[in-house]
């Protein structure tokens, strides 16, 4: 006749599959100390199968460590760049920032004028929309946005001999995205002249 752990070996390997291969080393277990004699590993009070029932299975906690700490992941940066401030301003790329203290020791000898960092080109504006707004007493007419306006943020701009120089900061043409490459040629056509790529922060001005 099965024992009472012998039965709750088979109670626990029903509810779960799982627990097929632990029942049966607890089974083994148990076939051993009835041979040799020996005492139960477990408490009295308490079997170890009626333990391995009892707290089975343990769900893992979700985003977490072993200890229930939540685990940080740091966002890597785009391109891999590393974000640098200089003189209280973020750059988005150490090259970025080292080309502005180029550009701004260019300023400072005269070679040239009204350096201007993150200027805004609006290719297209927003479009709105007028629409009336039933009120208490009156109506009232609104407008809302209905798109947004395309826009390009470049990395400088500035005067040399009074022509004007747009310049953005590429580590290669490999991050030069279709998206970049679609806002050069729209550049071009609204402007008249072209954006100029710099992937070395020494380049001449």
């Amino acid at each position: 006749m099965p024992s009472k752990d012998e039965g709750l070996i088979g109670c626990a390997t029903m509810k779960d599959p799982k627990l097929g291969v632990l029942a049966q080393m607890v089974e083994r277990l148990l076939c051993k100390q009835r041979v040799a004699g020996s005492s139960p590993v477990c408490s009295t009070k308490q079997s170890a199968v009626e333990q391995l029932v009892a707290h089975w299975p343990h769900k893992p906690k979700v985003g977490g460590s072993s200890r229930g700490k939540a685990t940080m992941i740091k966002k890597r940066p785009k391109y891999g760049n590393k974000k640098i401030v200089i003189d209280g301003i973020t750059f988005d790329s150490t090259k970025e920032g080292k080309r502005y203290l180029v550009l701004k020791q260019a300023e400072k000898d005269g070679i040239i004028s009204e350096l201007e960092l993150q200027p805004v080109f609006e290719f297209i504006p927003k479009i709105t929309e007028s629409y009336v707004k039933h009120l208490k007493t009156k109506d009232k007419i609104c407008e809302r946005t209905v798109q947004l306006p395309i826009t390009y943020k470049a990395d400088f701009r500035y005067k040399k001999d009074s022509i004007v120089v747009v310049e953005d900061v590429k580590g290669s043409d490999y991050v030069c995205t279709e998206g970049f490459k679609l806002k050069e040629k729209l550049f071009r056509w609204k402007f008249g002249f072209s954006i100029r790529r710099i992937y070395n922060e020494k380049a001449p001005i």
